[in-house]
């Protein structure tokens, strides 16, 4: 910060002057008193011609001139009126009258959590960064008086120290955070020059929190027509202004944003004409380089008419995921045997591998696409349920067995469908007597499919198992969940 007073000092015959002096407006001049002298003369001129010659018999005067460069002299007058001491001409710099630190303007004023682009601020009373002085900071300030500094952006006036900078004027910066980001909240803005005086806005930032950009739901408004078009609808959170979509599978179909019903929903239409049947994905890339795909959004299927002759089957396009993998729980109950004994509960957990049929004969029927086999290993546990010492003799405690089926899942490409599934195997069972046996299991069981995801989906089913062994069978009731991924 420059002085707001500059001292002359004059010795008894000879002045001694700072080689450059600096003054604000409308501020005073002031130079040390010397002795004898009865009064002074000032004399200021710029580019050679006298502007000021006034007398003061104090040893100040106040400086009413414009901002500039100029030339100072003052003589000391004795009682006599002769001159006795004087100065050489010295520069004098006048500086504007600061009006101290003023924000007339700031953009953006709510931004999202993260928001990395440079603000705009438009201030008087600035201080630039100069080579041998401070220069003025900004900063926001919250309720808890954390504190997040500014940058400005293009600040670069190192080694401009005797540039004449008028601090009455407009200035527009661009500011930048240099280092930590707000937090979600209201900011205060404030602007401190170097003198310690500040100007703030209460509440002038309110930083919201980022909302995840991520596609929510995908659905076709209608099938191909007639002029191979389509109608994608999506549910999008966090999409920007100018966001494009991407389509692709076993071709490359143009798509563009058409309508944005409202913050979330947009919609997209799709030329079809040309492409190849099968699924596709759906990618929503941000201008902000943030994009997010969704895997098997949806099917285009086969429109021409099935010839009649098998061999000239075209056949479906191998599934995206045909492994999977599952895990289940089952609370049995015993519906079989003895009368005593109806009731009792098993629990049962299994681990199951599930494969498609891939062969062309069951990829050439739509029906029995959904078609696929399994094996599965299942521990069941007897849990309780049977009082009388012989029945529970006569129950295994403990069983285990591996089994091979059949699944088959509707192939309709929505969020629910129908799972029935069917198989037998060996089992191991042992009883309280310590007996063992080997024995023949079937099982058979209906429900409904949930897939949340491409990969990700749940079963729920109910069906019936039963065991054979050598002196009879045993027949338990089984509702069941179980959960798969698929690959």
């Amino acid at each position: 910060m420059q002085s707001n007073v500059c001292f002359l000092r004059l010795a008894v015959f000879s002045f001694v002057l700072c080689a450059a002096a600096s003054l604000s407006a409308q501020e005073r001049l002031e130079w040390q008193p010397v002795e004898g002298a009865h009064h002074y003369m000032v004399l200021i001129r710029q580019d050679g011609e006298l502007v000021i010659e006034t007398s003061s018999t104090d040893p100040w005067l106040p400086l009413f001139v414009p901002p500039g460069d100029y030339e100072l002299k003052i003589k000391a007058f004795n009682t006599f009126g002769n001159v006795f001491s004087e100065s050489g001409w010295s520069v004098l710099h006048v500086l504007p009258a600061d009006p101290g630190p003023f924000i007339a303007g700031f953009s953006p004023t709510e931004v999202v959590h993260g928001h990395l682009d440079p603000f705009t601020v438009q201030v008087f009373g600035y201080f630039p960064e100069k080579e041998g002085s401070e220069s003025s900071l900004f900063y926001l300030v919250n309720s808890e008086d954390r504190k997040i500094p500014f940058l400005p952006a293009d600040e670069d006036l190192s080694g401009k120290s005797d540039e004449f900078i008028d601090i009455r004027e407009e200035r527009e910066l661009e500011l930048v955070f240099s280092g930590d980001l707000p937090e979600p909240g209201e900011w205060t803005l404030v602007m401190e020059n170097p003198d310690g005086r500040i100007y703030k806005i209460e509440n002038a930032i309110t930083v919201t929190e980022a909302i995840p950009f991520k596609i929510k739901k995908i659905w076709l408004s209608h099938e191909p027509g007639p002029e191979n078009e389509i109608l994608l609808n999506m549910s999008v959170t966090g999409l920007e202004d100018g966001a494009e979509v991407l389509v692709e599978g076993s071709s490359v179909i143009p798509a563009s944003i058409i309508s944005r019903t409202d913050s979330e929903v947009v919609q997209c239409l799709l030329d079809i004409s040309g492409v190849e049947y099968g699924w596709y994905n759906v990618t929503v890339r941000n201008p902000s380089g943030k994009s997010h795909c969704w895997e098997n959004a949806f099917e285009i299927p086969r429109l021409e008419k099935r010839p009649m002759n098998p061999k000239d089957v075209e056949e479906m396009p191998l599934p995206k995921y045909f492994h999977s993998a599952s895990l289940g729980f089952i609370p049995g109950f015993i519906i079989g045997k003895e009368e005593a004994g109806r009731g009792s509960l098993y629990s049962t957990m299994t681990a199951a591998y599930n494969q498609s049929f891939l062969n062309t004969f069951i990829r050439r029927k739509y029906w029995l696409s959904g078609l696929s086999w399994n094996i599965t290993l299942g521990i069941s546990a007897y849990l309780g349920g049977l009082e009388s010492r012989d029945l529970l003799l006569s129950y295994p405690s403990f069983r285990t067995g591996v089994l091979l089926g059949l699944d088959y899942v509707t192939p309709f490409k929505s969020f629910i469908n129908l799972r029935f599934q069917a198989g037998s195997g060996v089992v191991y069972s042992h009883f309280e007597d310590f007996d063992e046996s080997f024995d023949w299991q079937m099982y058979g069981s209906g429900g409904l499919r949930f897939d949340f995801t491409p990969r990700v989906y749940v079963d729920i089913l109910c069906g019936a198992l039963c065991t054979f062994y050598s002196d009879g069978f045993l027949l338990i009731l089984e509702p069941k969940l179980e959960g798969g991924w698929r690959w």
